[in-house]
């Protein structure tokens, strides 16, 4: 029986060791402030553990938290060109770093009006035929997909995403209409949804309860619509915005 739950504390020990081969520092970083991603190219598959170049190939997800689709990407897949090229930890055998500075949304250039959930990472050789990754699922610091993708949460304690459109562009029939979809993180006190037809933003519903707002917009010609949404939660306000061409 010892044996047993030797074995079984020796594999919880393996999965939370490997389960550390990405962080963010300082731990509870947001979007605005500076941080650094820190690799363990021991962990995981080990296959950069000799390397001598650690690139990482990244970007950041802007939509929801549990969101996989790739935003400001930073890299050039297999160029040695410096770019997201990490840098050895002093003392930390096997690890390595990038720095976001003056913060993360500067280091991504995404705009102010844009949340930013989760930073989006592919660990490479410089050559980019090697990968440094670790068995698909969910951990502690968020998740890793089947393709050997990162994406690695931040702190956001409060936001509100447009959910709908997803599309940059809309094409349209005469009198069909486009649903504008947003969420809150937490109940909100007031939310809006503001729209630009050219002459600056107009407020067109709002609430005063709840995490969810919609509005459908049926528009009389084709047009560069700006979508503005904003949500007061405990007395702060928050705000995204996005341009959809409709067509």
């Amino acid at each position: 029986m010892k044996r047993f739950f030797a074995f079984v504390i020796s594999i919880f020990l393996i999965v939370l060791v490997q389960a550390q081969i990405v962080r963010i520092e300082p731990s509870g970083a947001g979007p605005d402030d500076a941080a650094s991603l820190i690799f363990d190219a021991t962990q995981g598959n080990a296959e950069l553990a000799a390397v001598s170049k650690i690139y990482v190939h990244h970007g950041v997800v802007t939509d929801t938290e549990n969101g996989t689709d790739w935003q400001y990407v930073v890299g050039n897949w297999g160029a040695d060109d410096g770019v997201g090229q990490m840098s050895p930890v002093n003392g930390q055998p096997g690890k390595w770093k990038i720095d976001f500075s003056p913060s993360i949304r500067q280091y991504f250039k995404v705009p102010q009006a844009e949340n930013i959930f989760r930073i989006t990472a592919v660990f490479r050789s410089a050559d980019g035929n090697t990968k440094g990754t670790i068995a698909p699922g969910k951990y502690g610091w968020g998740e890793v997909t089947s393709s050997g993708d990162f994406y690695i949460n931040l702190n956001v304690n409060a936001y509100v995403t447009i959910t709908s459109p997803v599309a940059s562009e809309t094409y349209l029939s005469q009198g069909q209409s486009v649903a504008i979809e947003a969420l809150a993180s937490a109940n909100v006190s007031k939310m809006s949804v503001l729209l630009n037809e050219g002459d600056g933003y107009n407020e067109k519903i709002s609430l005063n309860s709840g995490q969810s707002i919609s509005y459908t917009y049926v528009p009389l010609q084709t047009i560069k619509l700006g979508i503005k949404v904003e949500a007061t939660i405990n007395g702060k306000l928050y705000s995204e915005e996005k341009q959809h061409q409709i067509i």
